[in-house]
């Protein structure tokens, strides 16, 4: 299984902190926060990975190289516009070789067991495998509910409200079938568009968990990873 990271946006929320980067590279302990999803990755099995970066690449392409250096083996999918979470995804199709592909977030941290992940999507036949998470405040977040069998039933992505304390965790299993339910070449989000497009044609399952989750796309949380990072939480 091969894994893309999503990080080419911008980062808007977090510019007064980290100004100079691209927000995946924002320090914790000297270390950017990209890498501490890639040595997940790593630590995991899952060696084969590609970037789905656009703001500031050559930034991350200059610290990363070709990943020999992490243990690992980086390539790089570059959008010369923003294309969105789906965009990007769709941008990378040409790098992506296995038939099912884990996807995350650049900004999130979820120390889910992805092998455990992928057991669940694999048990089920499933397409497209969602990983939820339980929280109290689910307004920063996709809410989610779900039938007995963890069939998605409802995805609201942000500012609406749904009787769920589930929220989309920001990482994905996809069979790479579902990339044509994705237009090539434009700006798509894979939360507002791709998401419910599938729901009317496949089953999505969710796969939920109470491990860590962080969010660092705003100062407090960034900040907070830091902080937890340092007390051990993160390795």
């Amino acid at each position: 299984m091969q894994a893309v990271i999503l990080v080419g946006g911008l980062g808007t929320r977090l510019k007064g902190i980290v100004n100079d980067k691209p927000k995946p590279m924002a320090l914790a302990n000297n270390r950017p926060f990209l890498e501490y999803l890639i040595n997940k990755l790593k630590n995991s099995g899952i060696t084969d990975i590609v970037l789905a970066a656009g703001y500031m690449a050559e930034y991350i392409k200059d610290y990363f190289e070709d990943g020999k250096d992490f243990g690992v083996s980086i390539g790089y999918s570059i959008e010369s516009k923003q294309l969105g979470t789906g965009g990007a995804l769709k941008n990378a199709e040409r790098l992506l070789h296995s038939e099912d592909i884990l996807i995350l977030n650049g900004d999130t941290y979820f120390n889910i067991n992805f092998n455990d992940m992928y057991a669940f999507h694999k048990r089920n036949k499933s397409y497209f495998t969602m990983a939820l998470r339980r929280v109290d405040d689910v307004s920063r977040y996709g809410t989610v509910e779900c039938n007995y069998k963890n069939v998605v039933t409802k995805f609201i992505e942000k500012d609406d409200y749904l009787h769920s304390n589930y929220i989309n965790g920001g990482i994905y299993i996809i069979n790479k079938k579902i990339l044509k339910y994705i237009a090539a070449d434009r700006k798509v989000s894979l939360e507002n568009q791709v998401i419910p497009k599938v729901m009317k044609y496949e089953y999505i399952y969710g796969f939920k968990s109470k491990d860590y989750f962080i969010d660092i796309g705003i100062p407090e949380d960034y900040f907070k990873f830091c902080e937890d990072m340092k007390r051990g939480m993160i390795k």
